[in-house]
């Protein structure tokens, strides 16, 4: 999925300049950073046995329910909220979730779901956001702002690997979940997750430290 990106004066408000000099990444941002293709990805399936049943129980939307949790994950990982920008390295205060909608026949648009520190919360506000998205079937035009986590669903497959496309390197730093068709065997619920992100602002660590946390929240 490809995503434009801008900055507002809001999100400006919301940042602050990060110490590259004192990170304990730095010499692997340093190799990385101008990369012409710096971003990698992994795969792996998560159990969300616990929030899948919840939400059947409570009648919550299982898509909006693991959307908050991938979003809140990311959030508490320091480096899935970095930014470059012109050159330098910006840390976010918090980031929304953006995310495609599905209306069938093939046609999809991007929303943004403001993000909210607890699950009831979000859940209220978020759910009555997607039903009025769905009637304006636009895109959110927050949704391309450089403080949104990027996720993508596809529900139709579960996928062992995905590949995003870059128009160029200024989209390269915002994260990219993308979660899959649930995989429900012997009593449990995984569901697919790829991660895609700036090797300069991340490694393995702290992907496999999103996943770890994830399944934490969700199984």
């Amino acid at each position: 999925m490809i995503f434009c990106n801008f900055i507002t004066i809001s999100i400006i408000e919301r940042m602050k300049k990060f110490d590259v000099d004192g990170w304990a990444r730095k010499p692997s941002y340093e190799i990385f950073r101008n990369y012409a293709d710096p971003s990698f990805h992994i795969t792996a399936n998560v159990d969300v046995t616990r929030l899948y049943n919840d939400c059947k129980i409570n009648g919550d939307s299982f898509f909006l329910a693991s959307l908050y949790y991938m979003t809140r994950v990311a959030n508490e990982i320091l480096e899935f909220r970095l930014r470059i920008i012109d050159g330098e390295v910006w840390e976010i205060d918090h980031m929304d979730a953006g995310t495609i909608i599905s209306h069938g026949g093939g046609m999809i648009t991007f929303a943004s779901f403001a993000y909210k520190e607890t699950y009831e919360e979000f859940m209220e506000v978020a759910t009555k956001h997607l039903q009025e998205h769905l009637q304006r079937k636009e895109h959110d035009g927050d949704a391309f702002r450089k403080d949104v986590l990027q996720n993508s669903v596809l529900p139709w497959v579960s996928f062992t690997a995905v590949k995003h496309p870059h128009r160029d390197l200024s989209d390269a730093d915002i994260p990219k979940v993308t979660c899959g068709k649930l995989i429900k065997r012997e009593g449990k619920v995984w569901m697919p997750v790829n991660i895609e992100a700036h090797h300069g602002l991340m490694d393995g660590y702290q992907m496999s430290r999103y996943f770890q946390l994830l399944e934490e929240y969700c199984a």
